[in-house]
C-alpha cells in the first residue's frame, strides 16, 4: 500500500468515525425530543382527565344542590363528611394540577397553561358551599 493509499484509508476511517459520531448525536436528540413529547402528551392526557372529573362533580353538586337538605342528624353529618372529603379531593386536585405544571416545565415547556382548570377547580370548590 502506497503513502497516499495509507492516508486516504486514514482520511476515510477518520470521516466515518466522525459521521457514526454526529448519527449518534442525532439520534440521542431525536430520542430526547420524543421522550419529551410522550412526556407532554402524558401531561396533557392527565389535565383532560382532570376537566372531565370537575365536569363530573360539577354535575354531582348541581344535582346534589336540588335534594333538600337532610333533617336527622346522622344524615346531615353524612353529608357533611362528604363536602369535607370533596373538598379535600379538590385540594389534592390542585396539588396534582402543580406537579403536572411543574413535570410540563421540566419538559421543556416554558409556559404551562392550567389557569383555565384552577379556575374550574376554585369555582367547583366555591360551589359545594352555595
Amino acid at each position: 500500500m502506497t503513502d497516499q493509499e495509507t492516508l486516504n484509508t486514514e482520511h476515510e476511517m477518520t470521516v466515518k468515525a466522525k459521521a457514526d459520531d454526529l448519527i449518534d448525536q442525532v439520534h440521542f436528540i431525536i430520542s430526547g425530543c420524543m421522550s419529551k413529547a410522550n412526556e407532554i402528551e402524558d401531561i396533557e392526557r392527565l389535565k383532560k382527565e382532570m376537566e372531565i372529573w370537575i365536569e363530573g362533580k360539577e354535575n354531582e353538586i348541581a344535582k346534589q344542590l336540588q335534594k333538600p337538605s337532610k333533617l336527622r342528624p346522622d344524615a346531615a353529618q353524612l353529608e357533611i363528611n362528604l363536602i369535607s372529603d370533596f373538598r379535600q379531593t379538590v385540594g389534592e386536585k390542585h396539588g396534582v394540577l402543580e406537579q403536572l405544571d411543574q413535570r410540563l416545565k421540566q419538559a421543556g415547556v416554558d409556559n404551562p397553561n392550567s389557569m383555565e382548570i384552577k379556575i374550574k377547580l376554585d369555582i367547583l370548590d366555591e360551589h359545594v358551599y352555595s
